[in-house]
């Protein structure tokens, strides 16, 4: 094992999670005290043991979450705390960062997310986050809840699973991203093809620009030669104006083709 890189404190109540996240951080060399429970988590706040982070979970708690927030401030007012969430929270999120979180996780998150969470807010970067967008884009406070709700909208906004294999597949998506190369997934019907598309394309530098989902299956190929093409105006008995097709349409963004092995064998290539 190399160098302990820094002392974290976790608050996490579902102990297979806490398990996933504890056990990731202490491979990346991060030294770890879990509490699944509020007293236990308060006890070892109170012990003040030199935490330079602390990891909290804001749902699974009776108290409010600003007033338990106040409560960690009154202990580690220096420490980046870094909260995480689900889509149920989101205005608890806002008031936090508004308060000073370092940053916010929404479950489900990839333990790379993760990772990259906790560099940024050991350097200092997250809690600033909000003063340093106000200065150079002069935002207002309503735009910097928009910001936040826009990054809720995006992480992996239609998945529910947190499993260890649910893991390894936001990962993969992410890492996907990345790329600028055509992407086949395969499944079958009802297990998320479509959703992991729109993960890819949120998660990529597209994110800002088009998705466009085409349904292959429905199409006989003069359908489909004019939704994925375009036409002219009178090109046919019911063209009655010029129509951009779906690849004009998803330009700088991402064509989604579903059941593309649907797709008409006359087809143009």
């Amino acid at each position: 094992m190399g160098k302990i890189k820094s002392k974290i404190l976790m608050y996490e109540p579902d102990k297979g999670l806490a398990n996933t996240y504890s056990d990731f951080l202490r491979q990346e060399n991060y030294e770890v005290t879990c509490a699944s429970n509020l007293d236990s988590f308060k006890n070892k706040l109170q012990q003040k043991k030199n935490f330079e982070l602390i990891i909290v979970d804001i749902n699974c708690q009776l108290e409010p979450a600003v007033k338990f927030f106040h409560h960690i401030k009154n202990y580690a007012a220096d420490i980046p705390i870094i909260v995480n969430t689900n889509s149920g929270s989101i205005q608890s999120a806002i008031n936090l960062m508004r308060l000073g979180a370092s940053d916010y996780l929404v479950k489900p998150f990839t333990l790379k997310k993760l990772k990259d969470s906790l560099m940024l807010a050991l350097k200092g970067c997250g809690q600033k986050t909000k003063e340093k967008f106000s200065q150079t884009k002069n935002i207002s406070a309503n735009n910097y809840d928009a910001l936040v709700l826009n990054k809720f909208e995006y992480n992996y906004r239609r998945f529910i699973g947190t499993s260890s294999a649910m893991q390894i597949i936001y990962s993969m998506l992410e890492a996907i991203s990345s790329s600028d190369l055509p992407v086949f997934i395969t499944g079958e019907t009802g297990t998320g093809k479509e959703v992991c598309a729109e993960s890819i394309h949120y998660y990529s530098d597209r994110a800002y620009q088009p998705f466009i989902p085409i349904n292959c299956a429905t199409f006989t190929s003069e359908l489909a030669t004019s939704n994925l093409f375009g036409h002219k105006k009178g090109a046919f008995t019911s063209a009655i104006e010029n129509r951009d097709g779906a690849i004009a349409q998803s330009q700088g963004g991402t064509l989604f083709l579903d059941e593309i092995c649907e797709m008409p064998l006359e087809m143009p290539t």
